[in-house]
């Protein structure tokens, strides 16, 4: 299970993100259940990443704020 995926902005973060996601939910032919919760999801590449490893969206979260 994982629970975030966010990398600095001054690193390649896609190449952090792809190989977190090796290591951790690896190996993928492994038949078991790979979760994760509150990733970032407007980020198109690392939600490609996570969608190419298989991983599908169960539920979403909607961050709200009033200004008065």
């Amino acid at each position: 299970m994982l629970h975030q995926a966010v990398a600095k902005r001054e690193t390649d973060a896609d190449a952090v993100i792809a190989c977190a996601l090796r290591h951790a939910f690896a190996p993928f032919d492994l038949e078991c259940r790979r979760k994760t919760y509150n990733l970032i999801i407007r980020n198109a590449n690392v939600s490609a990443m996570f969608r190419d490893a298989g991983f599908r969206p169960f539920i979403e979260q909607v961050h709200m704020v009033r200004r008065f």
